[in-house]
């Protein structure tokens, strides 16, 4: 019962089985049957098998090289080489093998031999030598030095392009998953071409091993025929140089289609595309190639005698296909094409129809993952209407994402502020020419641009007696200044006239840095701030230690979060926490200690707004400022109203005036109502820095430009 069980054909079968489904067995079985065959004489059946499965097996992979988009698709194709190469020359060897000893290889090598070059084996010869000079001197020799250019300019590109993907991940283009991949890809491409270099070798050292092998069953059939068997010169020459010959032409025909699939995917250079339709488009997409052509045929066949018919089949086809594509251009200079419900209709209507059913698929997508993602809420997005996502796409001349990741570098470098990566999106209810950007979720700030026109800003220097811009008339939404979208006719008369002139996506992202700078404290997150201290940490482990055994980490966020919301850079950070630990052991409040850390920082933030030199400032009348002081109560100005009233309205005209002799805007106060001062202003007039007089270094001249006084 034993023997019955160990014996059983059923588990037998199933144990074959799943030995054949695993694809790294069979693999090593294909290389040991490989070296089999370079040992053991194979049956002529067998052998006749063998050839049909090369011929197939080089033509499946020419069909693979054709049809797939990038290299790297087929990046195992090296190692497939080797694979070959090593069929290829066992079936030579017992080819050889079963010539020399019989006479005879198999029907497919007959066959050959007799159909290719009609039983004659000086055309056989000839014919032979043709293809392996085709094959080695022209193909493989081609794609060898193809494989050696390509792999030199992808191991010498390979740095440049890492830094690439190191940009785009630090802009906020790509994630960090996306940026892993790129580099992967990169990586994969540089081995990929690297290995071709060597495996190109296999098949120019394949060509070279044919015609030795070639020779040598010639020559020793010869010997065989003559001195063993007994043939005549005449016949031993025929019969051996014949199936050596249709030997050759079996091997040689599959290794001249292999060699050729090395070349077509090692000149491969535009991934994007079908290998085909990117060979149509770019050599017959000119009616002026074909028609001329076609001139040309009819004008060879008048001329040469005897070939009229053929001249003129060709011809006439290329001639009907020039009047085809006359046509289709005609239609297409009218600017109507088929859309999907076969109405004709522009190319911008369709683009903007395939946009808006893109955005309304993805907003109707009720999958399980597609509402997960949902959840998410973003630090900074920004939402476009459909007519302003081609600012985002680089194929259509959108640079607002390369603007954008330029914005958060300067951000980072003027303020010390990590803005995280901002996310950009359609969003089909909004107006198509309108955007909106959201903090967390939430709406802070919205506008709207003319995707294809121009925003000429009248900045103060335009020339008020030149003829009115044609345009729709707006605001810039970034200063409130009075501006006309234009288009491109009336571009270059805007600029000569004195206005500045932006492109849309310039609009957008200088509206967004200025959204930026005023959210910076609400931007900054504690995780972010974690990451900064551990930056300290590594060149100043001390002053992170020291500090938090006297404030906790929210204090400190909160302080810095008061000190950007007023545009005061952080990004000396190791000096700030000094400062707190100084003032904390008095008080932890974070108004308190931000106010004692501006004096500290007094230098830095007066040297943003000086001129020529000096700090030129809106101050009070010592009799107002003496009011506000005794009125602050709780860390606000409990004055009257109308006073408070009367100090704006002071305050706005002072504004006006400083703004047109082209100085910085700056309130300078006492310090014990620069604070209270600041809240009161705030939402009425933003463009204001408030500083106090404990801010202002003694190496800083100061000069007041105007006084508020009731």
């Amino acid at each position: 019962m034993a023997d019955r069980v160990i014996f059983n054909p059923a588990r037998i079968g199933k144990m074959l089985s799943g030995i054949a489904s695993n694809q790294s067995n069979m693999l090593a079985a294909f290389a040991i049957i490989i070296l089999g065959m370079l040992l053991v004489p194979l049956p002529n059946f067998i052998l006749d098998l063998a050839f049909v499965i090369n011929f197939a097996f080089s033509l499946g992979i020419l069909l693979v090289t054709m049809y797939v988009r990038k290299s790297l698709d087929f990046s195992t194709f090296p190692t497939i080489l080797l694979f070959v190469t090593l069929l290829r020359l066992a079936l030579e060897i017992s080819a050889t093998r079963s010539i020399l000893l019989n006479g005879y290889a198999g029907n497919v090598i007959h066959s050959v031999g007799s159909f290719v070059v009609g039983g004659n084996f000086v055309v056989g010869i000839i014919i032979f030598l043709i293809l392996f000079v085709i094959n080695f001197i022209v193909v493989t020799q081609g794609a060898g030095r193809v494989s050696e250019v390509a792999a030199r300019f992808a191991l010498d590109s390979m740095p440049g392009k890492q830094l690439a993907v190191d940009a785009d991940l630090n802009a906020g283009i790509i994630d960090e998953n996306e940026a892993k991949t790129r580099r992967k890809e990169i990586s994969r491409e540089a081995d990929f071409y690297s290995t071709m270099d060597g495996g190109s070798k296999f098949v120019k050292g394949d060509a070279i091993a044919s015609i030795v092998i070639a020779l040598v069953n010639i020559a020793a059939g010869f010997v065989i025929g003559m001195i063993q068997l007994k043939m005549s010169a005449a016949e031993a020459a025929s019969t051996y140089t014949l199936l050596t010959i249709g030997e050759g032409l079996a091997a040689q025909i599959p290794a001249l289609v292999v060699s050729v699939a090395t070349g077509i995917i090692v000149t491969r250079a535009e991934p994007d595309l079908n290998l085909a339709e990117d060979i149509g488009a770019q050599l017959f997409s000119r009616k002026e190639v074909i028609g001329v052509s076609a001139i040309a045929m009819f004008i060879l066949g008048i001329g040469i005698q005897g070939a009229f018919v053929p001249f003129m089949i060709v011809a006439g086809g290329l001639g009907y296909w020039t009047f085809r594509k006359y046509i289709e251009e005609e239609e297409a200079s009218q600017g109507l094409v088929k859309g999907p419900d076969g109405k004709m209709m522009t190319e911008a209507e369709l683009d903007e129809r395939d946009i808006e059913n893109r955005i309304r698929n993805k907003e109707q997508d009720n999958s399980p993952d597609a509402v997960m993602k949902l959840l998410k809420v973003d630090q900074i997005e920004v939402e476009l209407g459909y007519k302003l996502v081609n600012l985002i796409d680089k194929t259509k001349g959108g640079d607002l994402m390369e603007r954008i990741g330029q914005i958060r570098r300067q951000v980072m470098i003027d303020l010390g502020l990590p803005v995280p990566a901002i996310r950009v999106h359609d969003n089909l209810q909004l107006a198509s020419n309108c955007y909106q950007v959201k903090l967390r979720g939430s709406v802070i700030a919205s506008g709207s641009v003319e995707a294809n026109s121009f925003l000429a800003v009248n900045t103060g220097l335009v020339d008020e007696d030149a003829k009115p811009l044609e345009g729709k008339v707006t605001t810039e939404p970034s200063y409130g200044l009075p501006a006309v979208w234009v288009n491109e006719a009336e571009r270059d008369r805007a600029e000569t006239n004195g206005y500045t002139v932006a492109t849309p996506s310039s609009v957008l992202a200088t509206h967004l840095t200025e959204i930026i700078r005023s959210f910076a404290g609400e931007i900054l997150s504690r995780q972010d701030f974690v990451k900064m201290l551990e930056q300290v940490k590594e060149t100043n482990e001390t002053i992170v230690t020291e500090i938090s055994d006297v404030i906790g980490t929210g204090e400190i966020l909160a302080v810095l979060q008061l000190l950007l919301a007023e545009q005061v850079a952080i990004r000396d950070l190791s000096s700030i926490l000094e400062h707190l630990i100084s003032y904390a052991k008095v008080n932890k409040d974070p108004e308190y200690l931000a106010e004692r850390v501006r004096e500290s920082l007094g230098r830095q933030i007066c040297s943003e707004f000086l001129s020529e030199g000096k700090l030129n400032a809106v101050t009070f009348h010592p009799s107002v400022e003496e009011e506000m002081i005794n009125s602050v109560h709780m860390g606000r100005l409990a004055l009257d109203p109308m006073k408070t009233k009367a100090i704006i309205e002071n305050l706005t005209e002072a504004y006006q005036g400083v703004t047109e002799q082209g100085l910085p805007p700056v309130i300078l106060c006492n310090a014990k109502v620069r604070l209270p001062l600041r809240k009161i202003i705030e939402r009425t007039l933003t463009q204001y820095a408030v500083l106090s007089y404990s801010e202002v270094p003694s190496t800083i001249n100061a000069q007041s430009v105007a006084t508020i006084q009731l």
